[in-house]
């Protein structure tokens, strides 16, 4: 014998204008995401650009587009009035996108011209008066997707961060690489919260957000050291929000709960959240990263830390002040690269980085540099039993700058300092940190 569930019976037949006009306008901004996004799920593995440390960025990208909205746009087509949850999950996905361009204060006129399309749709929905019904909430559900999104929401606004504070020559800036993780962190944290709904539809939205976790997670694991990677832990803690979330979501209905299972899975989702909050530190600084910029005064020893991918120190020092430095980095290479601009030189950082390398050896003078593997403290390549320093004892503007590539192999550069190789390593990686806004300024005082 056959039943039909009463949350998926089908309203009055909507007029056939009102059904074509929905159609017209759900296909198009389909078809533009499936041409514009999608398709990064397939190509974001295998991308060589920059020898791959744009990975993570590309599925990112293609799991805002192609799982979370693409995915809610053709379901929404074939089913609406059958699963009208649906389109919630297009409009999570699209609330993520009009958020990140108010969190880093850019816009973006191809993502209005979609949420305009699919507004309009929503007035024409078949189900239209069955899309935003109280209804009810799986309390589990609910305790999963909180333990899930908070972790994410702290990702995306750090992603942001770096987008508003890189430079321009910054190719994950350039190409909206910050933009897209904050998006989809945004939009996955979204549907951890949406799954929870007892509303039609409510399993795409769960498939949708443990297959994007996953996806992440995974990408995290091949390639914990590339820009803005969950790292190995985080891509651990992805996995299990993706169990997570899939196990409560995908069940049949609000059957009787096992108060044992709800207890497990909670504690699993608190461990998945401590490691996931571990890894999104925005750049892993140690806890004296505030005292090493504050303005020193009295030319005494400080110590700079490198972050991914910044520099913290001081705007201005003493004359004598001695500059040690350590790696605040799990996973980064960094150095400091020690120059004194030339007393005549008056142009602005951002111009003097611009300057090739000939032209930066007329304008600045090298005064030393230190290099430190991860979670290290920096030494003299040439001198490496000695204690690594660089003394600031002339007045005057001196750069910070870190050329190391991104997403270098640490080992290339142990095996170099111990030894074992001849010379500086010739390493793969994306481009050098100081493109990404490793650089920093400080003025020795007279």
């Amino acid at each position: 014998m056959t039943t039909t569930r009463p949350t998926d019976t089908v309203p009055p037949t909507t007029s056939r204008p009102r059904r074509i006009g929905y159609r017209i306008l759900l296909s198009l901004p389909a078809l533009a995401v499936a041409l514009t996004g999608g398709h990064l799920l397939v190509t974001g593995w295998v991308s060589t650009l920059d020898g791959g440390s744009h990975r993570f960025h590309d599925l990112a990208w293609g799991t805002l587009e192609g799982v979370v909205i693409l995915v809610g746009l053709l379901v929404s087509l074939r089913r609406p009035t059958q699963r009208p949850g649906a389109y919630l999950q297009v409009l999570v996905g699209l609330g993520a996108l009009l958020a990140t361009m108010a969190i880093i204060v850019e816009t973006d006129i191809a993502t209005f011209v979609v949420v305009a399309l699919v507004a309009i749709a929503g007035v024409l929905h078949p189900a239209r008066d069955r899309l935003f019904p109280a209804g009810t909430w799986d309390g589990l559900g609910l305790i999963v997707g909180a333990v899930v999104a908070a972790p994410l929401v702290w990702y995306a606004f750090e992603q942001a961060a770096l987008h508003r504070g890189g430079l321009p020559t910054d190719p994950h800036v350039e190409m909206a690489h910050y933009a897209g993780t904050t998006a989809a962190a945004l939009a996955l944290a979204g549907l951890a919260l949406l799954s929870a709904a007892q509303r039609p539809g409510r399993h795409i939205t769960a498939g949708s957000t443990a297959v994007g976790l996953s996806i992440l997670g995974v990408s995290s694991l091949l390639w914990p050291h590339v820009s803005s990677s969950f790292g190995v832990a985080g891509g651990i803690a992805a996995l299990a929000g993706a169990a997570a979330v899939a196990w409560t979501g995908l069940r049949p209905g609000p059957a009787t709960r096992d108060r044992t299972a709800t207890r497990i899975v909670t504690s699993v989702l608190v461990v998945a959240l401590a490691l996931l909050t571990a890894c999104s530190g925005d750049d892993g600084a140690s806890p004296d990263a505030d005292d090493a910029a504050q303005t020193d005064t009295d030319g005494s020893a400080m110590t700079v830390t490198g972050v991914d991918y910044a520099f913290e120190a001081p705007e201005e020092v003493a004359p004598g002040t001695t500059l040690t430095f350590t790696n605040g980095s799990d996973a980064e290479v960094h150095e400091m690269l020690v120059l004194r601009v030339d007393d005549d030189e008056t142009r602005p950082l951002d111009e003097l980085i611009g300057l090739s390398d000939a032209e930066a050896q007329d304008v600045t003078e090298f005064r030393g540099m230190l290099f430190a593997l991860p979670g290290e403290e920096g030494i003299d390549p040439e001198a490496p039993d000695a204690d690594g320093s660089v003394t600031l004892d002339e007045p005057g503007r001196y750069l910070l700058l870190c050329f190391i590539p991104e997403g270098a192999d640490p080992a290339a550069y142990e095996e170099a300092l111990t030894g074992e190789g001849e010379g500086p390593p010739e390493v793969e990686g994306g481009p050098p940190h100081a493109e990404l806004g490793m650089v920093h300024e400080l003025t020795v005082n007279p």
